[in-house]
């Protein structure tokens, strides 16, 4: 909730937001909203590399949530790797 809080007050994924992100990976790495959080926070600073392996993660770990498919597709079509 603090994440979703913060990013419509700052309208983007904070810092803070990525630490808690990254934090809660390390205790539960199929966590898929820390996942989700961490890539969109990757994307929104060009670190696109990064986020192509972590939405690669999420859609592994969550295969029926839409959104991460479609937001992969987008990092790797930004990446000229469209499949």
């Amino acid at each position: 909730c603090l994440q979703i809080i913060s990013e419509a007050r700052e309208n983007r994924v904070t810092d803070e937001a990525m630490g808690r992100a990254r934090h809660v990976l390390s205790m539960d790495p199929g966590n898929a909203v820390a996942l989700y959080y961490l890539a969109q926070g990757l994307r929104e600073r060009d670190d696109w590399s990064c986020a192509e392996l972590v939405l690669e993660d999420f859609v592994r770990v969550w295969p029926q949530f839409k959104d991460g498919w479609t937001e992969l597709a987008r990092v790797k079509d930004h990446l000229g790797r469209s499949e």
